[in-house]
C-alpha cells in the first residue's frame, strides 16, 4: 500500500478539519433556522407571552395548540407596573393542593409546611410600554380551575367567557368596565371571584352569585396597645373584602340617606313656602286694614272741610 507523503498527509488533515468546520457551520445554521421557524406562534399576538407559555409547557411557540392551552388548570399572569411580566402555570395536582392551602389559610390554620415548587412552572419576561400589556390570548385558557390575572389589560370581559370551569378567579386591575363575560360561571362550583381595581358600574350579570364576588379589597392597620403603628408588621394588617352583596347593601343605605336628605330639603322648601304665604297673608291683611281706615280718614277730612 502506497504511503502518503508529508504534503498529502497535511492536505488530508486540512480537508478533515474543513469538513468538520462545514458540518458545524451547517448545524449552527440549521439550529438558527429551526429556532426562528419555531419561535413564532400563530395563536398569539404577543410573542413574548407565547414564548413564556411555551417554555412552561416544555415546547416551542410554533407548536402551541389550543388544546395545550385549554389543558392548563392553573394560570397566573401579572404585570408589576415596571418592566416585568410573570407567567405561572400548573395542573390539577397543584390546584387541589393550593385550594387546600387557601382554605386553611383563610381559616387561620398553620400553612407553613406547604411547598408548591415542584408543581408549577414559572417564567418572567421584560415588557416595555406606556400602558399595561394587553393579552387577549388569555381566551384560549378555557380549562383553568384557578386563575389569577393582575395588571393585565384585555379588550373586554368576553375574553374570559370561555373560562367556565373557574373555581377561584382573580382579575384585578384589568381595565374592565363591564362583567358580562363572567355571567356563565357555575355558581355552585365557584368559590370566589375577585374583581377589585376595575371601573364597573353594572354588576347585574353576577347577581346569581353576588355573595361570592369581591368588588373591592382594602387593608387596615391595627395600632398596637401603646398606640403606635408598625407598617412592617404584617400581623397588624387586616384585609377587608367587600362582596357584591355587601356593595348592594351599602349602595341601598346611601340611597336611603340621600332620599332622606332630599325629603328634608323638600320639607324645608314647603316650610319656607308656607312662611312666604303667611307673610303674604299678613301683608294682605295689612292692606285690607289700610283700606278699612281709608273711609274714616276721608270722613275726618270732610268734617274738617265743613268746619
Amino acid at each position: 500500500m502506497a504511503q502518503l507523503s508529508t504534503s498529502q498527509k497535511k492536505q488530508k488533515k486540512t480537508f478533515i478539519v474543513l469538513l468538520v468546520a462545514i458540518v458545524v457551520v451547517l448545524a449552527a445554521i440549521a439550529y438558527i433556522v429551526y429556532g426562528v421557524a419555531t419561535s413564532h406562534s400563530s395563536l398569539f399576538e404577543d410573542q413574548k407571552f407565547a414564548a413564556a407559555i411555551a417554555k412552561d409547557l416544555g415546547t416551542a411557540p410554533a407548536f402551541l395548540k389550543e388544546s395545550d392551552l385549554a389543558a392548563v388548570k392553573y394560570l397566573g399572569v401579572s404585570y408589576d407596573g415596571s418592566e416585568t411580566v410573570q407567567v405561572i402555570t400548573g395542573g390539577d395536582e397543584f390546584v387541589d393542593k393550593y385550594s387546600e392551602y387557601l382554605a386553611k389559610d383563610e381559616a387561620g390554620e398553620d400553612v407553613s409546611s406547604y411547598d408548591f415548587s415542584d408543581l408549577v412552572k414559572g417564567t418572567t419576561y421584560t415588557y416595555k410600554g406606556d400602558q399595561a400589556p394587553k393579552l387577549d390570548e388569555l381566551k384560549y385558557f378555557t380549562g383553568v380551575r384557578h386563575v389569577e390575572i393582575s395588571g393585565i389589560n384585555v379588550t373586554d370581559s368576553s375574553v374570559f367567557e370561555g373560562m367556565t370551569e373557574i373555581e377561584r378567579g382573580s382579575f384585578s386591575s384589568c381595565g374592565l368596565t363591564e362583567v358580562a363575560g363572567f355571567a356563565g360561571l357555575d355558581g355552585e362550583k365557584l368559590v370566589k371571584l375577585v374583581l377589585n381595581g376595575n371601573s364597573v358600574e353594572d354588576w347585574s350579570p353576577l347577581d346569581a352569585f353576588a355573595d361570592k364576588v369581591i368588588v373591592s379589597m382594602a387593608y387596615t392597620i391595627v395600632p398596637k396597645e401603646d398606640g403606635t403603628v408598625d407598617f412592617n408588621d404584617s400581623s397588624s394588617w387586616t384585609l377587608k373584602e367587600t362582596t357584591l352583596t355587601e356593595y348592594y347593601q351599602e349602595q341601598a343605605a346611601k340611597d336611603d340617606i340621600a332620599a332622606g336628605q332630599e325629603e328634608n330639603t323638600d320639607n324645608t322648601d314647603t316650610t319656607d313656602e308656607n312662611a312666604d304665604n303667611t307673610d303674604a297673608n299678613t301683608d294682605t291683611a295689612g292692606d285690607n286694614a289700610d283700606n278699612t281706615d281709608a273711609p274714616a280718614d276721608n270722613a275726618d277730612e270732610a268734617d274738617d272741610t265743613v268746619g
